[in-house]
């Protein structure tokens, strides 16, 4: 019941269950909404639904419904909106599209997050819990990813065939062509190989998926750093097949 600090994180992608996706095998997990509930205080109970696989849970036992949005799910996650609406909850968007497309996306949704979500998701959730959130956040600093907390994969579903991992973010480059540098920032940031070699080791995947935009950079450092990673995993996590993205 409402009243009880409880969230919903919402994946729209419906669509899927008619596409490839629908096979285990090529079933990936999206980590934006595990680091979102990695950044959520924990006297919030947080759910994540991907629509891929499963349907949503009655809305009405929510609090908030957050949701995730893409160019290709946007219509999607309006109607999640406007059915969070109905049932008297607060929405929030975040996510690639919301970000760029904020004043269309503000028409259906009370709050927007735009950029990397888990700063000003905290401030969202700061404000809100005092009564009066506002209806735009943006991620004006953006994290070093050494300080980010690790997703928390104990709200994803188990019936993904493949894990996900995330090593660096934003790229040297800004191409036309690509929303990355935008969305992300053009400063390389990465992730010492420690932490990802760690962080490889607790999944349980055999296949491990790299959802970085750029994983090897443009530099001597970001070259050698990478070859410690692929190094580390030959070492010592020659159990996972590692694909890059």
């Amino acid at each position: 019941m409402k009243g009880n600090h409880s969230i919903l994180l919402v994946q729209p992608s419906r669509h899927a269950r008619g596409t490839l996706c629908k096979e285990p095998f090529a079933r990936f997990q999206s980590l934006s909404l595990a680091y979102i509930a990695a950044s959520t205080p924990g006297h919030w109970r947080v759910d994540i639904i991907d629509e891929s696989l499963d349907n949503l849970p009655p809305l009405s036992c929510y609090d908030i419904v957050g949701v995730s949005t893409t160019t290709r799910n946007a219509l999607r996650a309006y109607q999640i909106a406007e059915e969070a609406r109905a049932e008297d909850c607060y929405t929030v968007a975040g996510g690639i599209h919301a970000t760029m497309r904020t004043d269309e996306s503000l028409r259906f949704f009370d709050t927007i997050i735009a950029g990397e979500g888990a700063y000003p998701w905290r401030l969202f959730l700061r404000d809100f819990e005092k009564g009066d959130p506002n209806r735009l956040y943006r991620a004006f600093e953006r994290e070093s990813m050494d300080s980010l907390p690790l997703p928390d994969r104990s709200r994803i579903s188990d019936d993904y065939g493949i894990g996900s991992i995330q090593t660096s973010r934003g790229c040297p480059f800004n191409c036309s062509f690509c929303s990355v540098t935008a969305f992300n920032g053009k400063k390389y940031r990465i992730r010492s190989p420690e932490l990802v070699l760690d962080e490889l080791a607790t999944i349980p995947q055999k296949y491990i998926f790299f959802v970085d935009d750029n994983p090897v950079g443009n530099t001597k450092r970001s070259f050698g750093r990478a070859k410690r990673i692929f190094r580390g995993i030959l070492r010592g996590n020659s159990r996972s097949n590692i694909w890059l993205r």
